[in-house]
C-alpha cells in the first residue's frame, strides 16, 4: 500500500479499510496526495522489532503543528482492538464472504467461545 494513498484517505474519510482501496483514482483522496510527505525517522526504528512506532505531524494553513506518536500500530497485542472494534473488522472484511445473519452467528459463537465446538462456526454448508 501507498502511505501517502492510505493517509490521503484516513484524512479524507476518517478511515482506511480494504473498500477504500478499490478506486485509486478518487478524486477526494488523490487530491490530498500531494500534501503529504513522508520522512523516515531514524530514532523512531531504533527499538524495531520490539517497538512499530509511527508519528504523524499535521501542519495547518497557519504553521501550526499537531503531532501524535504510537508505539504500537492498532491491533497489536499491545494495543489491542476493542470487541467492538473486532466487530466492525470481522463483518467488514467479510461483507463479500458471509450473509450478515452468518456473520451473526460467528459474532455470537465467539464472544462465547468456550461453549461452542469448533464446528458450531461453521454450520454453512
Amino acid at each position: 500500500f501507498s502511505l501517502p494513498f492510505t493517509v490521503a484517505t484516513a484524512l479524507s474519510r476518517g478511515h482506511a479499510t480494504l473498500a477504500d482501496f478499490e478506486d485509486v483514482n478518487a478524486t477526494d483522496i488523490v487530491a490530498l496526495i500531494p500534501n503529504i510527505e513522508v520522512v523516515r525517522d531514524e530514532l523512531l526504528g531504533e527499538n524495531y522489532p520490539e517497538k512499530w512506532p509511527a508519528r504523524v505531524t499535521l501542519r495547518g494553513r497557519d504553521g501550526t503543528e499537531r503531532s501524535a506518536l504510537v508505539e504500537y500500530p492498532r491491533g497489536d497485542s499491545r494495543n489491542p482492538l476493542n470487541q467492538g472494534e473486532l466487530e466492525e473488522k470481522f463483518r467488514t472484511l467479510t461483507t463479500d464472504l458471509l450473509s450478515p445473519d452468518q456473520q451473526d452467528h460467528v459474532v455470537l459463537a465467539s464472544s462465547r467461545i468456550e461453549d461452542y465446538p469448533v464446528r458450531a462456526f461453521w454450520p454453512f454448508r
